[in-house]
C-alpha cells in the first residue's frame, strides 16, 4: 500500500483509525420511452420538455446481449435519465454511450428510477465520442449491483463538465476504471473497489466513500481536494463499516495537492503492506 502526497501543506486530518434491432413499438409513459425487449430488461429513457424518440434521440441494442441491453444517446440534453426495467425491478445495463448527432451537444445523464435504483449491474458509462467537442456530466443516481467497466466523463475546451454533480451510489463492487474531471457531490461504493479512480482536477466540496475493501489493484489518483465555503467539507473515507478490522486498504492513494483545511482522509480498515 502506497500513500503519496505532493504538497507540504497538510492542514487537514489524516486518520488511519491512518445495435438498433427490430423492436416492438416503444412504450411511452409521462415523457419516458421504453422499447420492449423480448428477451430481457427494457431500457427506459427520458428528458425534460419532450418524449425521446427511438432512432432519432437514442438507440438501444437488445441483440448483442439481451440480458444486458445497451443504450446510445444521440441528442444532447442536460436532463437525460436512463434506467433498466426488469418486470418492475432494476435490470442490468450493458453500456451507456454517446454518438452525438451535433458535435457541440452537451449531455448530462442520471441513472435513477424515481427515488429507487436505476439499474442493477452496469457494464460501462462511457460518455465520450470521437470528434465530439461538447461535455458530459453525471447527475447522480444509484445502481443496486456492480460497475464492471469504465465510467468516463468529458469536459469541453472551456473546462466545463466532466463532473459528478449529484450523489452517485453503487451498492455493489467497482472493478472498472472511474475517470472524471471533478466530483462536486458524493461517489459511494458500498462494496469493494478493485478498479482505478482518477479525479483529474479536484474534489470540490464532495467525497469518495468505499465501504469495504480497497484491493491492491486499485490506484486512487486525486488531482486536488478543495473545501469550498459554499460546498462544505471534502472527505475521502475508506473501509467505512461497523467492523473495519475485517477489511483492508491495499491500494495506492495519490493526493497531488496534499490535504488542506476542512479536508478529512480516513482509512479505517487494516493497512496492507
Amino acid at each position: 500500500m502506497n500513500l503519496q502526497q505532493k504538497s507540504t501543506n497538510w492542514g487537514g486530518t489524516l486518520s488511519t483509525v491512518l445495435a438498433l434491432c427490430v423492436l416492438a413499438a416503444p412504450v411511452s409513459n409521462a415523457g419516458e420511452t421504453c422499447p420492449t425487449n423480448a428477451s430481457g430488461p427494457d431500457i427506459c429513457v427520458s428528458f425534460d420538455g419532450d418524449t425521446p424518440e427511438l432512432g432519432t434521440d437514442f438507440t438501444v441494442d437488445y441483440t448483442t446481449d439481451a440480458a444486458n441491453p445497451s443504450v446510445k444517446l444521440l441528442v444532447g440534453s442536460l436532463t437525460w435519465n436512463v434506467r433498466s426495467d426488469d418486470s418492475g425491478s432494476p435490470g442490468n445495463i450493458g453500456n451507456i454511450t454517446l454518438d452525438p448527432s451535433i458535435s457541440t451537444d452537451d449531455f448530462v445523464v442520471r441513472i435513477k428510477n424515481g427515488t429507487g435504483d436505476g439499474a442493477a449491474n452496469v457494464g460501462s458509462i462511457n460518455l465520450t465520442a470521437a470528434s465530439w467537442t461538447g461535455y458530459s456530466s453525471l447527475a447522480g443516481g444509484s445502481i443496486s449491483g456492480n460497475l464492471t467497466g469504465t465510467l468516463y466523463l468529458q469536459e469541453d475546451a472551456g473546462d466545463v463538465g466532466g463532473d459528478i454533480v449529484r450523489d452517485f451510489t453503487i451498492d455493489g463492487d467497482v472493478s472498472g476504471e472511474i475517470d472524471v474531471d471533478e466530483i462536486l457531490a458524493s461517489l459511494s461504493v458500498l462494496g469493494n473497489l478493485s478498479g482505478d479512480v482518477t479525479v483529474r482536477t479536484k474534489i470540490l466540496g464532495g467525497m469518495i466513500q468505499v465501504v469495504r475493501n480497497v484491493t491492491s489493484t486499485s490506484l486512487i489518483d486525486i488531482g486536488g481536494l478543495d473545501a469550498d465555503g459554499t460546498k462544505g467539507m471534502v472527505m475521502l473515507v475508506f473501509n467505512n463499516i461497523d467492523d473495519p478490522d475485517l477489511y483492508e486498504f491495499a491500494g495506492d492513494l495519490i493526493l497531488r495537492d496534499g490535504v488542506k483545511l476542512d479536508v478529512t482522509v480516513e482509512i479505517n480498515g487494516v493497512l496492507a503492506s
